[in-house]
C-alpha cells in the first residue's frame, strides 16, 4: 500500500514562502441560524422561473444507500436523518431525509430532491444540438464550458485570460445567474492545477519511461501498479499526498498562531445550527471532526486567497523542476517496490492479446 498523507513516499522540495495571513474573525451574520430549505411546493412552483429549481432523484437519499453515505465523513457526515414518515397522511409512509434530526427541514422524499435549475443553459444546448446523434459525447456542462464560454487559461490555470463570452459582461448571465446555473467555468482550483500541471503528467511520463516509450505497455504498467497497491485511483492518491506536502502543511504552519481563534470561530458558527452541545474532537488531527474543521478552514476566503497566491508562484517558478523530480521519484519507487515491473506488464499485455486473438479463431 502507499503510505498515508503524512508519510508520503514522494518527497518534493519547494522553498517558496507562504504569504501573510490577515484574519479579522468571523462576520456577525455568519453565526446566525440558516432558514429551512424550500418546502414541498407543487411541481409548477418548483420548476417555474419563480423558484427556478429542478427535481432530481439522488441515490444517496435512497433507503439503504443513505445510511452508508451519511456515515462517511466525505458524504453526509452524520448531518442528516433518514426514515419512514407519512407526510400526506394517506396511511403510506414516504422515505424522508431531513437535515439534522427527525425534526429538521426536509431535504428529500423517496429519493427526490431539488437543485438549482440549469434551464437556460440546457435550452441553449438543445437549440444548438436538437438531434440526439449530434449530442453524443457532449453534456450541457461541457457545451457551456468548451463552446459557449470557452475560456483561455494562463500557464498556471489559476487565471482566465480570455473568454468567447465573458460572464462578467454577458447581459443574460448578469441578469439570471443568481437564479439559474449557467455551468460557467472558473479558474482551476490550486488542487486541480497541481494535479493537471505536475502530478498527472509526471505519473503518465513515469509509466511511459518504465515501458520504454511504449504507450500501450505503459497502460499495463499502470494496471500492475494498481493491483500491487490495491488503489484504483492511484493518480488521485498521489495528488492528495503531494498537495498536502506542498500546500496544506506549509499553510497550516503559517497560520499556526491564528489556529485557536479559527477553532473558536468554527465552534461559534457550528453551534448556531447544531446546538450548544456540539463539541468536536480537535485533539486527534486524523479524526473525522478535525478533517471537517480543515475542510471549513480551507474553504474560507482568506485561506483560499493565501493558497492561490502561494500555488501560483510555485507553478510560475518551479513547475518543471517539481514535475521532473516527481517523475524520478515515481520511477525509483515503483521499480523498487515491484520486482520486474516492466516484465509483469509485458506478460499481462501478451495475455490480453492472446485472449483477444483466441476470440477470433
Amino acid at each position: 500500500m502507499l503510505e498515508n498523507d503524512n508519510d508520503h513516499p514522494f518527497q518534493l522540495q519547494y522553498d517558496g514562502e507562504v504569504g501573510d495571513f490577515d484574519y479579522k474573525g468571523i462576520e456577525p451574520n455568519k453565526a446566525r441560524r440558516k432558514g429551512p430549505m424550500k418546502g414541498l411546493n407543487p411541481l409548477y412552483e418548483l420548476v417555474s422561473s419563480k423558484q427556478h429549481q429542478d427535481i432530481v432523484r439522488r441515490n444517496n437519499y435512497m433507503p439503504g444507500q443513505f445510511e452508508i453515505w451519511n456515515s462517511k465523513p466525505t458524504g453526509g457526515n452524520n448531518k442528516y436523518w433518514g426514515g419512514d414518515y407519512d407526510l400526506d397522511n394517506d396511511g403510506i409512509n414516504e422515505y424522508v431525509v431531513r437535515r439534522g434530526d427527525e425534526h429538521g427541514p426536509i431535504v428529500a422524499v423517496n429519493g427526490y430532491t431539488t437543485k438549482q435549475s440549469d434551464w437556460l443553459a440546457r435550452r441553449k444546448f438543445y437549440e444548438k444540438y436538437p438531434d440526439r446523434e449530434n449530442r453524443k459525447g457532449k453534456t450541457v456542462n461541457s457545451f457551456m464550458r468548451d463552446e459557449y464560454f470557452n475560456p483561455t487559461y494562463d500557464e498556471t490555470g489559476l487565471k482566465i485570460n480570455k473568454w468567447a463570452i465573458n460572464p462578467e459582461t454577458d447581459e443574460e448571465f448578469i441578469k439570471y445567474h443568481k437564479m439559474y446555473n449557467f455551468h460557467a467555468p472558473g479558474p482551476l482550483s490550486p488542487f486541480r492545477a497541481i494535479g493537471q500541471l505536475i502530478v498527472y503528467p509526471a505519473i503518465k511520463t513515469a509509466f511511459l519511461q518504465i515501458a520504454n516509450g511504449n504507450e500501450k505497455l505503459a497502460k499495463y504498467v499502470r494496471k500492475v501498479v494498481v493491483e500491487k497497491y490495491g488503489i484504483k485511483a492511484y493518480e488521485s492518491t498521489v495528488l492528495s499526498g503531494i498537495y498536502n506536502q506542498l500546500v496544506r502543511d506549509p499553510v497550516l504552519n503559517k497560520i499556526q498562531g491564528k489556529l485557536e481563534q479559527l477553532k473558536q470561530d468554527y465552534l461559534t458558527i457550528k453551534r448556531a445550527t447544531k446546538g450548544s452541545s456540539f463539541n468536536p474532537n480537535f485533539e486527534n488531527v486524523q479524526s473525522a471532526d478535525y478533517k471537517e474543521f480543515e475542510r471549513w478552514l480551507f474553504a474560507k476566503k482568506e485561506i483560499k486567497e493565501l493558497v492561490k497566491n502561494y500555488v501560483q508562484t510555485m507553478l510560475l517558478t518551479q513547475k518543471e523542476q517539481l514535475k521532473n523530480s516527481l517523475i524520478s521519484s515515481i520511477v525509483q519507487k515503483l521499480t523498487s517496490d515491484i520486482e520486474n515491473l516492466k516484465q509483469a506488464a509485458t506478460e499481462l499485455l501478451q495475455n490480453d492479446l492472446q485472449k483477444l486473438h483466441a476470440q477470433y479463431e
